[in-house]
């Protein structure tokens, strides 16, 4: 299978890829900053380069130019929670395989890596095969992952729900202040 190098800053994005690449056979190295993994990338050997648009200290327009300045034959997805057309247009000219936004489907990726490794000449045994639909990745890193999840998700609730009612008692004085003689 494929060796792939993901450079995300978001932690659980790094994880949910992680888990689904390794889940399907293949080998993953996760990076959080652009420069770092652009470095990271001159230093080994990858078939493949997942990376976010928004980083810093240089964003995933700035990763792909670089890679392809040093291997224009390499497969570069880029991925993205702020979608618009000139980043999409530019991801392209740059030299991005595809550009997928966020949120996404986990078959759209497999799919797009699939895609990317039969246009490098990694197709055949080493791609992934998408049989009777979309792969649906499963283990203890996958549960270990939802459970995280599940508990992020539980504990941001508890905080919106402390500013509701914060904010709920904040107008209720004002309105009853505004109500006094």
């Amino acid at each position: 299978m494929a060796k792939i190098l993901v450079i995300e800053d978001d932690k659980l994005m790094q994880e949910a890829l992680t888990g689904v690449l390794e889940s399907i056979g293949h080998t993953v190295h996760c990076e959080s900053d652009g420069s770092v993994g652009f470095e990271n990338f001159k230093q080994n050997q990858y078939d493949l380069v997942i990376t976010d648009l928004r980083m810093t200290p240089i964003d995933g327009l700035t990763v792909i130019r670089e890679i392809k300045s040093i291997n224009p034959d390499m497969p570069v997805i880029m991925i993205t929670g702020y979608p618009t057309v000139e980043t999409s247009v530019e991801a392209i000219k740059s030299g991005a395989t595809d550009f997928i936004t966020k949120p996404f489907e986990i078959s759209m990726v497999e799919v797009a890596i699939r895609q990317a490794l039969e246009k490098k000449g990694q197709g055949g045994s080493s791609g992934i095969k998408v049989l009777g639909g979309p792969a649906r990745p499963s283990g203890p890193r996958l549960e270990d992952f939802k459970a995280s999840l599940i508990k992020e998700q539980r504990k941001l609730h508890t905080r919106f729900l402390i500013i509701f009612i914060i904010l709920a008692c904040i107008a209720l004085g004002i309105l009853l202040v505004a109500k006094m003689p």
